[in-house]
């Protein structure tokens, strides 16, 4: 009865319990195994989450017994579209996302014990329009499919799928975070392969992923780089005939994958950068010789973030909840995937509770300017602290801010992972005002010596202090034979890289200081004359934001 869904939820568990434990009940002549089957259908369409629960726990006992009760085997037969057509409709939309794990189970086990007829009730329901939603186009509803029956053993696969199209019809915001990423973006990105490459172009590790690309291809991909390096033309984009090779460094290790499509790039290389970061933190650090002691926990991993080159799980701390690692080798067993792969908050896991909650928040911001002036002052910094509004450009949020939220109200509300993460990332371009004045005086006498005289100034209030100051002043390749002299802080010579760099531990509002530098020049001057680079300031002040965001107050 639909008035007391506890009462049905208590009949689908017995008849789960019934199956795992008696199944031959079932072959008994007063048992009307239609009835039953009919009766989980509609207990699927309960709004109640214990109900549906346990009518999925039903079917996913009564599918396995397709071949050894033969009454069960007849009534699916007959009446599994039916099934498959409510199963669809709640990932659709019509039941909670929380729900999602529950009827993967549903599809994995149709997929494992009716492969044949599952292909063919999906051909044919994915064909009604406006089914199982009307946001899904004919595309994604073929994408869906092709996911749910390649793969019949890893249930984390299916239920990712079931999490793609809730998302899809659920979600009105625009960029989805990549741990999270819709069809429709997926059509965008995908890689053929992925390499881990040495600093000789030797292949340590690589995984295949689609197929369409041969593996030897990634042979040409150094002599390509070399080449265009030498041509002074190189890019994180290579093509070797239709094949391209997207790449970054790290250390001596180069990332490389295959695409042979047109993808997004953007996506890609933040994928990239993200497995760069999944490693790190899984190895220390990475580098060829963890790769070497690691490589079988990689080939877990990269088989967990992507499948047939399309991202899946790319937040550490749920990795590290289901594939861990003792020494190099990885634990046995086949821990249960954490809730928080299929539910609606995948940065975070369930159950975390401390006795005391706190948040801390930094507000950390970095000036990028170049002044032109001739007489050399370099200006660092931008808008006054006491300004009422920042007009924010290139904002990003982290994936677990809700963007429908600051969209209407200007509001940044979110659930926090249980670690340090970047809550957004913004950049501002407003008229700039300087907080460290820097004027440099060069004097230079020919084939003999030049002078160098500079001065910085603290342009804040008295009250604040700049700290971990570094001022880095080209001076000519051929220059020698330094002689320093400072009021403050130290002077060093970095010859390999034809600079001085004045550093000084602090610097308080309004104070100012002087350096002079005097380096010998050779009798001969170079046929060209020498570029000449800006100088560089680094430096930290706490308690101030060159933007002017002030953080006035968090509430939960």
């Amino acid at each position: 009865p639909r008035d007391h869904p506890d009462i049905v939820d208590s009949f689908m568990q017995l008849l789960a319990q019934a199956l795992k434990r008696k199944p031959d009940l079932f072959l008994a002549e007063n048992c009307d195994v239609k009835a039953l089957f009919q009766c989980g259908v509609l207990s699927l369409k309960f709004p109640e989450a214990p109900t549906v629960k346990a009518a999925c726990a039903f079917f996913t006992e009564l599918l396995p017994r397709c071949r050894e009760v033969q009454p069960i085997g007849l009534v699916v037969h007959e009446n599994g579209k039916l099934l498959l057509q409510a199963t669809l409709e709640a990932i659709g939309g019509q039941a909670p996302r929380s729900l999602m794990d529950h009827f993967a189970d549903i599809l994995f086990a149709l997929n494992k014990h009716c492969f044949t007829y599952l292909s063919i009730w999906l051909k044919e329901v994915m064909q009604q329009q406006n089914f199982p939603s009307s946001r899904l186009t004919q595309v994604q509803k073929e994408t869906f499919s092709q996911q749910i029956l390649r793969d019949r053993v890893n249930k984390r696969r299916c239920v990712y799928a079931c999490v793609c199209i809730y998302v899809l019809h659920d979600l009105k915001a625009c960029n989805p975070p990549l741990n999270i990423i819709r069809l429709e973006t997926l059509q965008t990105m995908a890689f053929s392969a992925i390499y881990f490459l040495d600093n000789k172009g030797q292949v340590l590790i690589s995984r295949n992923y689609r197929g369409n690309v041969a593996m030897l291809m990634i042979e040409n991909f150094m002599p390509l780089l070399l080449s265009k390096e030498d041509n002074g033309s190189l890019s994180p984009i290579l093509q070797q005939d239709d094949v391209y090779f997207l790449w970054i460094k790290y250390k001596n290790i180069y990332m490389v994958s295959t695409v042979k499509r047109n993808t997004n790039i953007s996506l890609s290389f933040a994928f990239l950068y993200k497995v760069k970061q999944i490693f790190i933190e899984y190895f220390g650090d990475l580098e060829q010789e963890s790769i070497q002691d690691n490589f079988i926990l990689m080939y877990e991993l990269l088989d967990e973030i992507m499948d047939f080159g399309y991202p899946q799980i790319t937040e550490t701390a749920i990795l590290q909840e289901y594939i861990t690692q003792e020494g190099y080798k990885l634990q046995q067993g086949a821990p249960r995937p954490p809730a928080a792969v299929t539910n609606a908050v995948s940065w975070r896991s369930e159950g975390i509770k401390y006795r005391k909650n706190e948040l801390f928040m930094d507000v950390i911001e970095s000036i990028n300017f170049l002044s032109v002036n001739p007489h050399q002052y370099l200006p660092f910094c931008s808008k006054g602290g006491n300004a009422n509004v920042v007009d924010f450009e290139d904002t990003k949020f982290h994936s677990c801010v809700r963007l429908s939220r600051f969209e209407n109200e200007r509001v940044i509300s979110f659930i926090p992972p249980d670690k340090e993460f970047e809550l957004m990332s913004y950049r501002v371009t407003n008229r700039v005002q300087p907080y460290l004045l820097v004027e440099a005086n060069v004097q230079r006498y020919t084939h003999s010596r030049i002078e160098i005289t500079a001065k910085v100034k603290g342009k804040f209030k008295e009250r604040l202090t700049a700290t971990d100051v570094a001022i880095i002043i080209p001076v000519p390749t051929d220059a020698s034979s330094p002689k320093f002299s400072t009021t403050k802080g130290c002077i060093e010579w970095v010859p390999e890289d034809s600079v001085i760099i004045w550093s000084i531990n602090s610097i308080q509002g309004g104070k100012e200081f002087m350096m002079k530098a005097h380096l010998g020049l050779p009798s001969v001057e170079a046929e060209e004359p020498e570029a000449k680079p800006p100088i560089r300031v680094k430096f930290k002040i706490q308690y101030l934001a060159a933007s002017g965001l002030q953080v006035y107050f968090v509430f939960s």
